[in-house]
């Protein structure tokens, strides 16, 4: 009877845990910018497979929506950064929480001149 209880008790935690950090799929792009891109330019990849997790309330605040503000600080993240390519977007399960993955591609960033 303890063990079904201990086996019980951690299966309920267990189950909690991932409830509350899961998220779910809401889309995926093949190119994404919230600002406009030269057609001429030659951008490179400056960063594969990067993610960001924003708080929707972060969003809010700035009143832009948390899409929109998960693009921005994914692409701040990365110096040069100008748009994401390979973008999927996630929402926590309370719709609390929003992440972004993709690659990063922007100008390359010269060297600092001393």
């Amino acid at each position: 009877m303890k063990k079904l209880t201990r086996l019980v008790a951690v299966s309920l935690i267990a189950l909690s845990f991932f409830a509350c950090s899961s998220y779910e799929r809401i889309g995926s792009f093949t190119s994404i910018s919230t600002r406009n891109i030269e057609s001429k330019a030659d951008y490179v990849l400056l960063t594969k497979y990067t993610e960001v997790k924003v708080s929707a309330k972060k969003a809010n605040k700035q009143n832009v929506d948390p899409l929109t503000f998960a693009a921005e600080e994914l692409v701040k993240k990365q110096p040069g950064g100008e748009f994401i390519k390979n973008a999927k977007f996630f929402r926590s399960k309370d719709g609390m929480e929003y992440k972004i993955e993709g690659d990063i591609w922007g100008y390359p960033m010269a060297p600092v001149q001393k």
